[in-house]
């Protein structure tokens, strides 16, 4: 193997593991808001969310949200900003990083870290707040 191809070998390892923790992240999120909602209001608590915060966000589906959508969802809903509000700010800067891996750009090793902290953060709040 030469040099170009370890290079391309490493980064597709790279963007491999970063998709990884996209993943984990998003899905994660999906499962804390859930738990949490349902816990609080129900297993039907979007009902209960769309007569109680009329708007565009509470119309969808939490599994149907965009990414930056669900950070707007958390942060409108008093129960879910009590757990989760703490996590916004790094949610949002991994907006970029992800709109990069969503477009096979290549990231760096510093937005790697960062990607990878906010995974375990997630993990760590899912275990608090779940388990």
């Amino acid at each position: 193997m030469n040099k170009e191809e370890f290079e391309e070998k490493s980064s597709l390892n790279l963007m491999k593991s970063s998709y990884g923790h996209l993943f984990i992240i998003e899905n994660t999120l999906r499962k804390i808001i859930n738990h949490k909602l349902s816990n609080t209001y129900g297993g039907n608590w979007i009902f209960f969310i769309r007569k109680k915060y009329k708007n565009n966000l509470t119309k969808k589906d939490i599994h149907q949200m965009y990414f930056h959508e669900m950070i707007s969802f958390i942060l409108l809903i008093p129960e879910l900003k009590d757990d989760l509000g703490s996590l916004c700010d790094s949610l949002y800067k991994i907006i970029p990083i992800r709109n990069s891996i969503a477009h096979c750009i290549l990231i760096d090793e510093q937005e790697y870290c960062f990607l990878n902290s906010v995974s375990v953060k997630i993990q760590m709040t899912y275990n608090q707040v779940v388990l």
